[in-house]
């Protein structure tokens, strides 16, 4: 069996059970606008050191988020797509239904919403595709294939709004808020060949390591992450729609 686990830059097919990790850490202000600018500055010589030790290096979580919003908008969004598409298709093959023009029309209408950067309009315009699915899927309960059709909205649903928009809403306040936010000076190490996340073992031993840093002030926070979207932080609720 496989599960599907989640992190910027895509999704990763991992084996049921079998879990990976990812170590994020804030830095101090200090050294946290050098890596910002230079990740490889002498300055960082503790740190860099480390990193060399488990074959792994820096990015910088507002680039991890930002570069997540295009990767969505152009390969993961067409993907969701085409399994709505092939849920309607294999509806139709069990039994007629009206098309839904109604859903592609609010579809659209989000799409559009979305291409103005307008968060809060664009969550309204998902709420609008949400109420035109559900009075499709009420009109077709029916029909032999629309859990299919059912569960591949709850992916779209799930990615667009509770991450996608979530993310957008995230970089758009971070940037107003510039050098001063959270995650300015967060950043995830990718380690073990540059992996975005890796197994127990390395991610324990990348801990320890940076231990001495923290003590020593250069680090502020260091934080695990697994591979499980349940054990990850989540949406605030106006994202689940």
């Amino acid at each position: 069996m496989q599960k599907q686990g989640f992190g910027h830059t895509g999704k990763r097919d991992l084996p049921e059970g079998e879990l990976k990790y990812q170590i994020r850490i804030n830095l101090s202000e200090e050294f946290a606008s050098v890596a910002r600018e230079n990740p490889a500055s002498p300055v960082l010589f503790q740190l860099l050191q480390v990193l060399r030790e488990h074959d792994a290096h820096l990015k910088h979580q507002k680039m991890a988020f930002a570069n997540f919003l295009p990767y969505f908008k152009n390969e993961e969004l067409a993907e969701h797509v085409k399994n709505v598409d092939e849920a309607l298709l294999k509806m139709a093959d069990a039994g007629e239904h009206d098309g839904g023009e109604d859903v592609a029309a609010a579809f659209d209408a989000a799409m559009a919403a979305d291409d103005t950067d307008d968060v809060d309009a664009t969550l309204e315009a998902m709420q609008a595709l949400r109420d035109a699915t559900n009075a499709f899927i009420e009109r077709h309960a029916d029909n032999p294939e629309i859990e299919g059709y059912k569960e591949a909205v709850e992916h779209f649903f799930d990615r667009c709004c509770r991450l996608y928009l979530w993310t957008k809403e995230t970089v758009q306040k971070q940037m107003v808020k510039g050098e001063n936010g959270f995650y300015s000076t967060r950043f995830s190490i990718y380690a073990d060949g540059g992996q975005e996340v890796y197994s127990k073992d390395v991610a324990d031993q990348l801990e320890a390591d940076l231990q001495p840093l923290k003590e020593a002030g250069m680090i502020k926070v260091i934080q695990r992450f697994d591979s499980d979207p349940k054990n990850n932080p989540q949406a605030p609720e106006k994202f689940h729609i």
